[in-house]
């Protein structure tokens, strides 16, 4: 039997950051919400690279609400007959022996990323708060295993019990949930569902250490609770740039929002520090007027 091989293209997606992200769960692509809304602002864009037309239409069968968004674009033909899978599995035998000749190649690549970037965003976006800087500081010693190990308590709250549970080892990762963390147990970020109605949106940023201390208003910018996170971020960036802040979202590649109160003469010292981190860091304002 003969199927076509090919790539899935999305054609069509929604402007609603909620849809956004539940598309991105059931294509179960590993993105971040903040890279698939740079991806479809130019559409067509391919979202899986290989797959068959076959697998494309149980796909759609599986859910059928896809249709309409995705575009099935066929580059050659795969020959699954006979002869076909003998070549399989032979191809399947060689790398099976040469994997128990050389074990070295079946193990993970490691992605090292620097400590340090991460211990000077802490400082950026706490004031240099000793509390948070002595729990950062543990990153000193470039060790991610010994960084993971010395708060695994909040790793395995996230749902990750050993640092297997991380892709390939990601060294990123560990900091940046480490610092995310840090930052909630001691009150300058907190962490709120996607799906989140305006009073628990309210209360989470009201909470805030910076908010608290800097006297920010919250809840009096006729914000509506028929709109979303995303919607009440813009009104609220908006109207803090008068006094010198604004909201930003950390990136943890989930369905959640992490914010943090950041003054705006920091504002491009953290992004430049984000950006060596290879984080995505961004506010829900187009341009920010810095005073």
């Amino acid at each position: 039997m003969v199927y076509k091989q090919g790539e899935v293209q999305l054609v069509k997606a929604p402007a609603d950051t909620k849809e956004l992200l539940k598309l991105r769960k059931k294509l179960n692509l590993e993105v971040s919400i903040a890279q698939f809304k740079e991806m479809v602002k130019n559409l067509p864009c391919t979202v899986i690279e290989k797959m068959t037309d076959r697998q494309f239409i149980q796909l759609l069968m599986t859910m059928p609400e896809l249709q309409g968004y995705l575009l099935f674009l066929p580059n050659r033909k795969v020959d699954t007959g006979f002869g076909a899978w003998c070549a399989y599995k032979g191809a399947a035998e060689q790398r099976e022996k040469a994997a128990k000749a050389d074990k070295t190649i079946l193990e993970p690549k490691i992605n090292i990323a620097d400590p340090l970037h991460f211990v000077h965003l802490a400082r950026l976006l706490t004031n240099g708060d000793m509390s948070v800087m002595n729990e950062i500081n543990y990153a000193d010693s470039g060790s991610a295993s010994n960084f993971f190990h010395t708060h695994k308590q909040s790793f395995v709250e996230r749902g990750i019990d050993t640092m297997s549970d991380l892709a390939a080892y990601d060294s990123g990762k560990i900091w940046l949930l480490g610092l995310v963390d840090i930052l909630i147990k001691h009150g300058y970020a907190c962490e709120l569902d996607w799906k989140a109605d305006i009073e628990e949106f309210v209360w989470a940023v009201e909470q805030l250490f910076v908010v608290r201390a800097m006297s920010l208003p919250v809840n009096s910018f006729g914000l509506f609770e028929d709109d979303d996170v995303e919607l009440w971020l813009t009104e609220l960036n908006k109207n803090w740039q008068t006094l010198n802040f604004c909201l930003l979202q950390i990136d943890i590649n989930s369905d959640s929002y992490v914010l943090i109160p950041c003054l705006l003469h920091v504002f491009d010292k953290v992004m430049d520090c984000a950006a060596e981190a290879n984080l995505n860091i961004f506010c829900n304002l187009g341009n920010l007027e810095q005073s």
